[in-house]
């Protein structure tokens, strides 16, 4: 499968211009997929500069309510007309951020949550034999201290989120020949911000699997951070966490640079980056 960075907050090349968001276009044997649509127009701009169709997309995930995500559902609407959007169903809740004393909106655009096109998940959906979605991650080890920000409104009372509505997206392809050897299959996981924590999600996403992730792209929801001893012990402990499973990751968008580059001294070629314009092929 090859896998297309369309949005991120960084960039491998002035040609493509990067944004607060994320969007990635996935091509698999049977589908041509959207993982996320960035906060706007841009993955429309990137996806041609790159080569990718978006009218052939099939299939759109959302990863959760938050417009750097999604805010690019209503121009790929106008741009598409077959794919089918998977969304979770609370992902429409009011969502925002919480500066100082005051609450910024944050959340999906209302108007579209009619869309004849969303298709809207509870807790787990098998698509086909390839695509799985799952929501529900309970689990909190190792959880962002940056989430504390962040509120939705549920019956009419902001409440702080509890990131029910994240929906993360397992991509199974069969293995096959290669050089005269037959290759192994592999089971790639596609979080978000990883809100849940990426432990929690790749945990549930093992146990969905039978313990077969092979590879794993992700925000890790820590670019908030400052650098001080405490945050440098989490970051730590996280790397240490995700080396004990021999799944390869692909850091992205919410990660941040900084913390990044300290899961990367612990890590090493196990995490990788994917900037704006950068092509990973599994």
């Amino acid at each position: 499968m090859r896998i297309i960075t369309l949005v991120e907050n960084t960039s491998v090349s002035e040609l493509y211009k990067a944004a607060h968001g994320l969007s990635f276009y996935i091509e698999t044997r049977k589908h041509k997929i959207l993982f996320d649509l960035g906060p706007g127009k841009l993955f429309l701009e990137n996806a041609r500069k790159l080569g990718v169709n978006i009218a052939d997309v099939d299939t759109v995930i959302i990863s959760h309510g938050h417009v750097d995500h999604g805010g690019g559902l209503g121009l790929f609407l106008e741009k598409n007309n077959k794919a089918k959007i998977y969304i979770q169903e609370n992902a429409f809740r009011p969502h925002s951020l919480k500066m100082l004393f005051l609450y910024f909106p944050v959340g999906l655009d209302k108007n579209l949550e009619k869309n004849e096109r969303i298709i809207f998940t509870g807790s787990d959906l098998v698509i086909d034999e390839e695509l799985l979605v799952f929501s529900g991650v309970t689990g909190r080890d190792l959880y962002s201290r940056s989430n504390r920000k962040l509120y939705e409104k549920i019956d009419g009372k902001t409440v702080r989120d509890t990131f029910s509505h994240e929906l993360n997206l397992i991509v199974s392809e069969d293995g096959g020949m290669l050089g005269g050897k037959e290759a192994p299959g592999k089971k790639l996981l596609l979080a978000g911000c990883s809100h849940s924590g990426i432990v929690n999600i790749a945990d549930r996403a093992r146990e969905i699997t039978g313990d077969q992730i092979t590879d794993a792209i992700c925000g890790m929801h820590m670019m908030n951070y400052i650098i001080t001893k405490p945050v440098k012990i989490y970051v730590e402990a996280l790397g240490i966490r995700l080396m004990e499973q021999p799944i390869q990751y692909y850091a992205c968008h919410c990660t941040g640079l900084k913390p990044y580059k300290i899961l990367h001294d612990i890590m090493g070629e196990q995490i990788k980056y994917a900037a704006t314009g950068s092509l990973i092929e599994l």
